[in-house]
């Protein structure tokens, strides 16, 4: 059994976004120049995304996103590994589910 929902329209929205950087070839052990993580809307409250890669170093090591900040943040990872280096992200804070996680991406270490 189920109750129907009371007439009225529902508006739906659609996922929010993470604009990742276009990584670099990196050199061993030297920090990229700063690398732009981009939002396609401020949160509500706050966002966080977390970049991470075996043999990756970030600086800082998460974006937090704010309702009354940038659509943009900074950031620049260094290689401690060479080869190709998966990078994954981890999206938390207060609105999350807002956001579509990205697509894990790939940086070459030399």
């Amino acid at each position: 059994e189920y109750t129907p929902l009371a007439s009225g329209s529902i508006t739906i929205q659609a996922a929010k976004t993470f604009t990742t950087p276009t990584y670099p070839t990196l050199t061993n052990g030297v920090a990229s120049s700063s690398l732009d993580m981009v939002v396609s809307a401020a949160p509500s409250t706050s966002v966080t995304i977390t970049p991470s890669g075996t043999g990756l170093t970030f600086n800082p090591t998460s974006l937090t996103f704010t309702n009354a900040g940038a659509t943009t943040l900074t950031f620049t990872v260094t290689g401690t590994t060479t080869g190709a280096q998966t990078i994954a992200y981890a999206v938390s804070d207060t609105d999350q589910y807002e956001y579509t996680p990205p697509a894990d991406d790939t940086v070459t270490v030399v």
